[in-house]
């Protein structure tokens, strides 16, 4: 178990066995430790003294830096430093826990079948509780100010990326309560992207609540115009028609986007199923991902006789038939249908076999 603990998203703070342990150093030792912990390099103390002295003479910035080290080594951080007269480290023998970089590992591990894996998303987005070092700054030290920028703008933009596959991730898998506060930290984060803004929009129809996703466009249109001078988009603008229409209907739709005590809006000639379908979950969401993109026009599932194509086929036809699409209407208004092809002796007579279904 590590018994050093940094964290650095939203503030700065060194736990050691559970103390709590920035308080007791000065600014520049904290800078030091968060660069050497966080690039998990071996620095020349020529580089480190240029970083956080960048205003100094070189005699000067080093002497400081042999001073900060001197202090360094006076306190309890002091086994997890290596120093030598060149140069400075951690000491990668004793293992700590750095909040960045499990937040890294976080957003960019999958599951074994290369499936993304929303636990570890979660667990990410968790551990981001604000900008990198928020709050903190050093005097003098204009090299570490700018580190520090770019770090900061990094993992901010990692951590909107983050939010937004997990918002997406849990739209497509109708995990619809859990997306609605990842979508309004996401906008938090990043008030400016019209995308976030729609999806939040259609959490909200999609939970019933019309009133707050109408408010929702009207933030979006507003903060569109001021800031970058430009109207919603189409797509944005559809959505927020559709909820008009939702409002005028009988209520929100469920999880699969049937409206209650409606029938289905959408035409189906899908043969009913006396059991239900279990599993299959990876093949569904591959298929599920394909007619999303809409580029996919032709989709062949292969597999021997009797393996279920099928009933996949099928399972995956029921779901898009109810499916509410990001701009708040059915995916397939038109209707999803059955075109058996058993009967069909020759390719000429596929074209009258769907037109017949």
């Amino acid at each position: 178990m590590e018994n050093l603990r940094l964290r650095f998203l939203g503030g700065t703070s060194f736990e050691l066995k559970g103390k709590e342990r920035v308080e007791d150093l000065p600014g520049k030792a904290v800078a030091l430790l968060c660069y050497l912990a966080v690039t998990g390099e071996v620095h020349t103390r020529s580089a480190l003294a240029g970083l956080l002295w960048s205003d100094f003479p070189e005699h000067r910035a080093r002497g400081n830096l042999r001073d900060m080290l001197t202090i360094l080594r006076h306190t309890p951080l002091a086994p997890y430093l290596e120093i030598s007269r060149r140069c400075v480290a951690l000491n990668q023998e004793l293992p700590y826990w750095l909040d960045t970089a499990e937040f890294q590992k976080g957003i960019t591990r999958y599951k074994a079948d290369g499936e993304l894996d929303p636990a570890n998303l979660e667990a990410a987005v968790a551990l981001y509780k604000g900008e990198f070092l928020s709050g903190f700054a050093v005097p003098k030290a204009a090299l570490f100010e700018e580190w520090q920028t770019v770090q900061r703008q990094q993992l901010h933009l990692h951590a909107i990326k983050a939010l937004g596959r997990l918002v997406d991730y849990q739209l497509d898998t109708g995990n619809h309560e859990a997306a609605l506060p990842h979508a309004r930290r996401l906008l938090l984060l990043d008030p400016w992207r019209e995308e976030a803004h729609r999806n939040l929009m259609l959490l909200l129809m999609l939970g019933g609540d019309f009133n707050a996703a109408l408010r929702q466009y009207e933030e979006c249109r507003a903060i569109l115009a001021a800031e970058m001078g430009i109207d919603p988009s189409q797509e944005t603008e559809t959505l927020h028609q559709n909820i008009h229409k939702q409002m005028d209907g009988q209520g929100a739709p469920d999880a699969t986007g049937q409206m209650p005590g409606a029938p289905p809006r959408t035409v189906s000639t899908l043969p009913s199923q006396v059991t239900p379908f279990f599993g299959r979950e990876k093949e569904q969401r591959a298929i599920d991902n394909v007619l999303r993109d809409r580029r996919g026009r032709l989709i062949t599932i292969f597999g021997v006789g009797g393996s279920g194509k099928t009933r996949l086929a099928l399972a995956v036809a029921e779901k898009q038939a109810q499916t509410i699409g990001r701009d708040g209407d059915f995916r397939f208004p038109d209707g999803v249908f059955f075109a058996p092809l058993e009967t069909v002796e020759s390719t000429a007579e596929i074209a009258h076999a769907l037109g017949k279904s």
